[in-house]
């Protein structure tokens, strides 16, 4: 993969995190199109799913407007082996705590 050019603009690795921002809050908007909102004063199943999500969607464009005028960075490739430790941790404290509890 070659490196970005020096004219190129946009840091990849804030992109991404804004696109996973923006994706989520729309998602979440997307799948609480059915819960009744209601209002301020009487709140709704939806009304918190939404200012979530709203607020995620904000989060994302507050993260990638500004990544958009900076000059470009690459993602970093992703090390195996710090990422199977994490996952392995998680999974024996899950089996852990399911078999033997929390002392």
């Amino acid at each position: 993969m070659a490196g970005p050019r020096a004219s190129a603009k946009g840091d990849r690795p804030d992109l991404l995190t804004a696109a996973i921002f923006v994706g989520f809050g729309a998602l979440g908007l997307w799948l609480t199109r059915m819960l009744d909102a209601g209002t301020m004063a009487q709140m709704g199943p939806g009304f918190l799913p939404r200012v979530v999500c709203v607020l995620l969607i904000l989060v994302g464009l507050a993260v990638g407007l500004p990544a958009m005028r900076r000059p470009a960075e690459p993602i970093e490739a992703i090390r195996a082996r710090p990422l199977i430790v994490i996952t392995l941790a998680i999974v024996g404290f899950a089996f852990a705590a399911t078999h033997l509890g929390f002392v």
